[in-house]
């Protein structure tokens, strides 16, 4: 296909150069027009011929890109979905990495809550030995108390004799 073009050109200087003859015969004389004519003819044609295979062949150009175009879409329209796909993506990691956040600080807020809730059973625990102590300590006065009570009724009841007696 490459050398078509160069013998289109020379096929065109050829009908250049005839023309030129053609036109230089007739001033000088007519005995040289039918042979001319001839050559001229012959050029023309070989411009059709050229001219022909030139379209047949831009034919099978097109023919030839026609896939390629096709392909070349294809690959577009591919392309805008993998920016898609790739856009989906950033947007997960994001909200991936949002969620491994949010989990880090409610497991150190659940931490922080454990550390809460092992301090404050060890402050009820203290408390509660506490209240056994104080417990105790209440039924000691209480016994003292009901001891305390019955002698005093004893005392008072040794009072009242001797008042009495």
């Amino acid at each position: 296909m490459c050398s078509r073009p160069r013998v289109l050109l020379q096929d065109l200087k050829e009908t250049s150069q005839l023309k030129s003859s053609f036109i230089h015969a007739t001033k000088g004389g007519w005995e040289q027009i039918p042979v001319l004519k001839d050559q001229l003819l012959e050029s023309q044609w070989k411009l059709l011929k050229v001219l022909k295979e030139l379209t047949v062949a831009e034919e099978e150009k097109q023919k030839k890109e026609a896939p390629l175009t096709e392909a070349w879409k294809t690959l577009s329209g591919m392309n805008e979905k993998v920016y898609q796909v790739v856009e989906d993506a950033r947007f997960a990691k994001e909200a991936t990495e949002k969620a491994q956040g949010e989990a880090t600080q409610s497991r150190e807020q659940a931490a922080s809550s454990e550390e809460a809730a092992i301090k404050a059973q060890e402050e009820a625990a203290r408390y509660k030995g506490e209240a056994i102590k104080l417990d105790k300590g209440k039924r000691l006065i209480e016994s003292d108390l009901a001891a305390a009570r019955h002698n005093y009724a004893g005392l008072k009841e040794e009072l009242l004799k001797s008042e009495i007696a």
